[in-house]
């Protein structure tokens, strides 16, 4: 067996190549364990790079991991955000029956005749649901007609005016026989109804 000592007395420079082939060719147990430590040396570094490889695509899923959870922590923030927004706002009449007693208080506060109501078309989406309702109306001034008009508008009861149109109308008074100038106005009043 080679110790320390024995290789300590060896000059490296002048091996005799021959004389070591020899040597390993008669000691078969010398190049086994050769071939041993050679095939050990390849493993560790096979299993060390791989171990390197693993380690490198497991950093990178822990940063897409962590991307995805910042991203989800996003999502739920804003939708929270956006279900609080969606409380923050009045509900909205469902009801047609409600709908239109609603706008006739509005009417009857401005000196307003609501002559027609036509059956209301309704929209329904997973969100809301929006209730479209014409209507024809007379008034005596511009004035009351704008100011209901802008009544609708701000009430809580998310109402908006769609569409309206104004002329000048005669009508004869049939108790009295008298001929007044009316306002006539056909109006689209849209209620919506949020779904919370």
């Amino acid at each position: 067996m080679l110790t320390l000592k024995d290789l300590k007395d060896y000059d490296i420079k002048n091996i005799d190549i021959q004389k070591l082939v020899n040597v390993v060719v008669r000691r078969q147990d010398y190049l086994l364990n050769l071939v041993l430590v050679l095939a050990t040396i390849f493993a560790v570094v096979k299993i060390l790079d791989y171990q390197k490889q693993r380690a490198f695509r497991l950093e990178q899923e822990v940063v897409t991991l962590e991307k995805k959870i910042k991203a989800i922590s996003e999502y739920e923030s804003a939708e929270k955000d956006v279900k609080n927004f969606v409380n923050s706002f009045p509900q909205g009449l469902l009801e047609t029956n409600n709908i239109i007693n609603r706008i006739n208080d509005l009417a009857v506060a401005r000196n307003i005749q609501i002559l027609s109501f036509d059956p209301a078309e309704r929209n329904t989406t997973e969100l809301y649901e929006k209730t479209n309702i014409r209507l024809v109306l007379t008034g005596d001034n511009y004035e009351d007609i704008g100011l209901f008009a802008q009544d609708i508008e701000n009430s809580n009861d998310n109402f908006l005016v769609q569409k309206w149109s104004a002329s000048l109308v005669e009508n004869r008074n049939p108790v009295t026989g008298i001929s007044q100038q009316q306002i006539s106005v056909e109006m689209v009043i849209s209620c919506i109804y949020f779904r919370k």
